[in-house]
């Protein structure tokens, strides 16, 4: 038996014969867990995911609030925590719902990460949307990631010293380029700022952009996020307009969770529709958000000429709900594609399904293995092609 066998085997010993269970979490560790147990523990029913962020379906399963239930207890025998670095959060989850029979996993797991366990659905959309990048060195690029998620990043060495050449050869004198880098900021006028935190990059879109107009900066915890420098710009600074919505597929009612993160706020969002809130005050904040398509009918713009997005997980849903507004007046769009490992195959997916004649740019800054990685769409008949490739030197040496 090898290692790996024993600790699944260790872990599904825990639970008694024909027991009905959940797992927390839809991470890789998750989907593994739920492979494991056809193969260990057929008799288990896996009834669903449980995620306090998204909703939906994940390898023929449903993914489910906890909050949609109004007894735990009844519905699950178990509930797997399959986080390890949230397992504290999730547990405080679960108790304030009064669920207590949790099964954690042990440090083994995180010592043994095996890479990211992907579906035969998302393998298909990834080689379907692998070669929409413009250069075979882009393209290279985004298989190299790919093959390191698949690794758990275990061979990442040469993208750390590509970091290293690209930061002080290639953007040393660039201002956000993950951003920005290949856009033709000459025509851009009208700016969608989705996950606008602090308000920095909008004062950045503003002086970068020199024919902008108005910069729409969607942050629904913006009271929180400020900080008095930004703020003070932003506030003497009468293109920017701060919205108070979180950007989605529809208007609606979401909660929102603020989770403090070093020296800035990420913000998460999920749907709370028939749910219950936690009892702990401040956990979260009921906020209205809004789709693009809606926002800019409601508010009569003409034309967008530029989307960026940094979402935490949501520009999918975003994406989604500008699809009216985007093949209208076809922006160009800077998307963050490393929130998940599933968005980094999803997005480009919808890119290429969705648009028709764009160029696509790949920006990749390892700070944290998939952090941060940016795709930037810029329309056929207005981009200007720019540099040499350093991506060409670097696949040259391998």
């Amino acid at each position: 038996m090898t290692f790996f066998q024993n600790k699944y085997k260790k872990l599904f010993l825990q639970i008694k014969e024909n027991a009905k269970i959940a797992i927390y979490g839809t991470c890789d560790l998750g989907l593994r867990i739920k492979e494991n147990l056809k193969i260990y523990r057929p008799d288990i029913q896996l009834v669903c995911f449980l995620d306090s962020f998204k909703t939906g379906d994940i390898d023929n399963l449903k993914v489910k609030s906890p909050f949609e239930y109004e007894d735990l207890n009844s519905e699950f025998d178990y509930i797997i925590i399959s986080s390890i670095a949230h397992k504290n959060k999730i547990e405080v989850i679960l108790n304030n719902l009064n669920f207590y029979n949790i099964i954690f996993l042990n440090k083994n797991f995180m010592k043994s990460n095996q890479g990211f366990l992907v579906s035969e659905e998302l393998y298909k959309k990834y080689k379907t949307s692998k070669n929409i990048f413009e250069t075979k060195d882009e393209q290279k690029l985004y298989k190299l990631l790919f093959l390191n998620i698949l690794s758990g990043f275990k061979n990442n060495k040469k993208l750390l010293e590509f970091n290293k050449k690209l930061r002080k050869k290639y953007f040393k004198n660039e201002i956000c380029p993950q951003y920005c880098e290949y856009l033709n900021k000459d025509v851009i006028k009208t700016v969608i700022d989705g996950g606008a935190n602090t308000g920095e990059i909008s004062t950045i879109f503003s002086s970068q952009f020199k024919n902008v107009e108005t910069i729409y900066a969607f942050e629904p915890l913006y009271n929180i996020c400020k900080k008095e420098l930004e703020d003070k710009l932003v506030s003497k600074n009468n293109k920017i307009k701060i919205i108070e919505k979180a950007l989605w597929d529809k208007k609606e009612t979401l909660q929102f969770k603020a989770i403090a993160q070093a020296s800035y706020i990420a913000s998460s969002v999920r749907d709370v529709s028939n749910t219950v809130t936690l009892n702990k005050e401040g956990d979260f904040i009921n906020i209205e958000a809004i789709s693009i398509d809606e926002f800019v009918k409601e508010n009569n713009i003409k034309k967008v000429d530029f989307i960026k997005m940094d979402l935490e997980n949501s520009e999918l849903n975003a994406l989604n709900g500008a699809i009216e507004t985007i093949k209208r007046d076809r922006p160009q769009m800077s998307i963050c594609i490393y929130h998940s490992y599933e968005h980094f195959i999803k997005i480009p997916a919808f890119f290429n399904k969705t648009l028709d004649n764009y160029v696509y740019k790949l920006y990749y800054d390892p700070i944290d293995k998939l952090c941060e990685v940016i795709i930037q769409a810029i329309p056929k008949e207005i981009y200007k092609k720019r540099h040499n490739s350093l991506w060409k030197k670097f696949f040259k040496r391998q």
